[in-house]
């Protein structure tokens, strides 16, 4: 298992966030961080996860999020990609430091 990160839009909606957080729950993944925010739109939620899966577990989180209707999103990211570590700076007032 490795480490991967996910960036997930969603609408604003609180069934929205529930069904992303029980897929979490249920799927074969170990989530080792979630930080949630606004996305780049006001009815945008902005989830960016790290996960601990092996590929088939990633695979099976990815296809059940992307039959959620109100999931707009779903990209496999890095920590390393600035545009990610400057949004979870912004969302949580902290440098984004990834611990290896």
């Amino acid at each position: 298992m490795r480490t991967h990160v996910l960036s997930i839009l969603l609408e604003r909606r609180p069934q929205a966030l529930q069904r992303v957080t029980g897929l979490l729950s249920r799927g074969n993944v170990d989530v080792e961080r979630w930080v949630l925010g606004m996305g780049d739109e006001k009815d945008e939620w902005q989830v960016v996860l790290a996960i601990r899966a092996d590929n088939t577990g990633l695979n099976w989180l990815i296809q059940r999020l992307d039959r959620q209707l109100e999931v707009t999103t779903v990209t496999c990211c890095d920590w390393k990609d600035p545009e990610i570590r400057e949004w979870v700076s912004r969302v949580t007032g902290l440098p984004c430091e990834r611990e290896d």
